[in-house]
């Protein structure tokens, strides 16, 4: 109520039932979490001043090739770091997810694929190589036939989606608006863009990936399709603005960078 009071708005909506956060609460939530989550960092720090070792850094990883690609050799060189800096790795959700998260303080250093409909307000990214986003099929499939495929033709295909929220959903979206058409409804909806590969390296279905990803699984049981629009997704390091990270920060991020540049140079 005083909190209430002091911002002039309601911050629950209550009923007999029970209350609910109202816009101006989830407002309140949002930067709450963040305070408390700089907190925790700031003690972090402060304690691991007093061993002299370094904070921990939790980076986010978005990308299944990064995965496999870049953060091994990152983690190897860490490992035998003399400040032995603790480094917690965590995977499984999609880029979008991975910037809120990091905006939100969960994260202090994120590598995703942020496209022009994500919000990088108040986050500083670096970009790396440019990746190229399209429709897959299985090598052999009757659409692997050398020569660019129409709408149409994509249209008469089952097709494996990701959830609505998902880069590979929105561009299967905007592909088929480029002609008015109707979108194809998916035979299948899966989350795990890994688990889709498998899928359509094994079927018939049609799918959405990127290069690097299709380089890093099943490359050899693939095709990339030539179709009327295509995606480019760009890697990115990304921080949040004026946010005080331990001084190891700098040099893991210097680590990646210098993963991503040598994954793009094996392909």
């Amino acid at each position: 109520r005083v909190l209430e009071t002091q911002i002039g708005g309601d911050l629950f909506e209550r009923s007999p039932r029970g209350v609910q956060l109202t816009r101006l609460g989830e407002t309140l939530l949002r930067h709450a979490q963040i305070i408390e989550n700089q907190r925790a960092a700031a003690l972090s720090a402060l304690k691991a001043q007093t061993t002299g070792m370094e904070a921990e850094l939790r980076i986010g990883v978005s990308m299944k090739w990064a995965m496999r690609l870049v953060i091994p050799d990152v983690l190897v060189h860490f490992s035998a770091h003399p400040k032995r800096p603790r480094v917690t790795i965590l995977s499984g959700l999609q880029s979008w997810q991975m910037i809120k998260e990091l905006r939100n303080g969960e994260f202090d250093i994120v590598l995703a694929t942020p496209t022009e409909q994500d919000d990088l307000t108040g986050l500083t990214p670096r970009f790396y190589r440019r990746d190229r986003q399209s429709v897959v099929v299985r090598k052999g499939h009757v659409l692997d036939h050398g020569k660019p495929v129409s709408l149409a033709e994509l249209a008469e295909h089952d097709w494996v989606r990701g959830p609505p929220e998902s880069y590979f959903r929105r561009f299967v979206e905007s592909l088929f608006l480029t002609e008015g058409r109707p979108q194809p409804m998916p035979l299948l909806t899966i989350d795990s863009s890994e688990l889709m590969l498998d899928v359509i390296a094994r079927t018939d279905l049609v799918g959405v990936t990127t290069e690097r990803m299709m380089s890093a699984q099943h490359a050899s049981a693939l095709t990339m399709l030539e179709t009327p629009a295509f995606q480019e997704r760009t890697t990115a390091i990304l921080t949040r603005n004026e946010d005080i990270l331990p001084a190891i920060a700098e040099e893991v991020i210097e680590e990646i960078g210098k993963g991503l540049d040598a994954a793009a140079q094996r392909q």
